[in-house]
């Protein structure tokens, strides 16, 4: 057998084997294109391939002022190191119930006694997130704008990879953000989770107050909302509890049957919610969400 078939085997390894490497040099100290060329010998051009591979399979690869590049977070794991804010939460919220706080994911990664010498990508994605919930809360206490990059809006791609901002106030269990946007001149929410980068600007807020934004318990906002009755099956009662908590006030019993009798601001929160669940949720009371759900039905295909 000739050799051309022995080598495309060889090339894949060492490349699976030189991404591997980088990772384990960017997790413990920056380095340079050019100082990455030297170790791993390889040409410059290779070195931003791999880089670009490796925030491809969702790693964040940040460059410092130097121009070195580095995996954002991955000194924090590896050093298990807390910063104020989650020392904070450690004390004062650990002990009882924060599973959905922005920097509860850090904290817990951080308390395992396991060595890790390699983060996972969705680990410093956590990590990610607990920074960028620093910054906001910085900037509220300071009254400072900030600059969001790279949100993901799933029912509007076209957003612009970078918004100014001026934050309001966290809601949800610190799980969203109300803020003012300059460029639209709106008031808007943003999930914490969807957030790719934040970062601090020098620039003041006007001092806005929050005005009427409200948010229904499905994760949706509006100035207004509508009032809506289901009856639940057991499971959908069940299902409900657990991942939107903040229905629970709204859950009435009757007999044996459970209510969901509270507002929504959209359709798409407690649609998405419904149409999961055929046959285990009945409207009882909502004229529009009826009519929505049956054009919704339409689009269904197997």
């Amino acid at each position: 057998m000739s050799n051309e078939f022995l080598n495309p085997p060889n090339k894949v390894k060492d490349v699976s084997h030189s991404l591997l490497r980088m990772l384990e040099i960017l997790s413990t100290q920056p380095k340079t294109i050019k100082e990455l060329s030297q170790i791993l010998e390889l040409s410059p051009r290779q070195i931003s391939r791999n880089i670009m591979r490796l925030e491809d399979r969702g790693y964040c690869v940040d460059k410092n002022m130097q121009n070195r590049y580095f995996i954002f977070g991955a000194e924090n794991i590896r050093n298990r190191v807390f910063n104020e804010e989650e020392q904070e939460l450690i004390s004062k919220m650990l002990a009882i119930y924060a599973p959905f706080h922005p920097v509860y994911s850090a904290i817990k990664l951080k308390l395992k006694s396991a060595t890790m010498d390699i983060p996972f990508a969705y680990q410093t994605k956590d990590l990610l997130k607990s920074k960028n919930y620093e910054v906001i809360n910085y900037a509220l206490k300071n009254r400072l704008r900030i600059k969001l990059r790279n949100y993901v809006s799933p029912f509007n791609p076209d957003m612009p990879e970078e918004r100014l901002l001026e934050p309001l106030e966290f809601v949800e269990q610190h799980c969203q953000l109300i803020a003012y946007e300059v460029a639209s001149r709106k008031e808007k929410v943003f999930k914490i989770d969807r957030m790719g980068k934040v970062e601090l600007t020098n620039e003041a807020t006007a001092g806005r107050a929050v005005k009427n934004t409200l948010i229904d318990p499905f994760g949706f906002s509006s100035t207004k909302q509508k009032i809506v009755k289901l009856r639940l099956s057991l499971l959908a009662k069940v299902l409900l509890e657990e991942d939107f908590p903040t229905a629970k006030p709204y859950l009435i019993l009757k007999g044996e049957v459970w209510y969901f009798h509270g507002p929504y601001c959209s359709f798409l929160g407690i649609g998405r919610f419904i149409l999961g669940l055929p046959g285990e949720v009945t409207v009882v009371y909502g004229p529009e969400l009826k009519v929505f759900l049956t054009e919704q039905k339409k689009n269904f295909t197997f």
